[in-house]
């Protein structure tokens, strides 16, 4: 296997913990871990993608509310964006894992 094949399959075998990082996930830590030692099984790697395309709300650091305010209750922007990233996510696990199965039947 050359060079380039060997890239693939470890991007590939990373893609959790690339969409995880990518989408700045709160977990992103621990979807690596769980990756790391997991993702050999095809169980351990579905669930560590499954978590990455998760829900990815966080409070901003630097940002605290005062007991007295609240925080905006609805950020269009926000729930645009995170579901456009929810989308990307999905399409490309989904091209990758095809052509990761086209590779494997030449």
């Amino acid at each position: 296997m050359d060079m380039t094949g060997i890239l693939l399959l470890a991007a590939v075998y990373f893609l959790p913990a690339i969409v995880g990082f990518a989408r700045g996930h709160a977990s992103a830590g621990g979807i690596l871990v769980v990756n790391l030692f997991l993702g050999w099984t095809f169980l351990g790697w579905v669930l560590s993608f499954a978590w990455s395309c998760s829900n990815t709300w966080r409070q901003p650091a630097g940002i605290s509310y005062l007991s007295s305010e609240r925080p905006p209750r609805y950020d269009a922007k926000r729930v645009f964006e995170h579901r456009i990233g929810r989308v990307i996510a999905w399409i490309v696990g989904a091209c990758v894992l095809l052509i990761v199965a086209g590779l494997a039947l030449r």
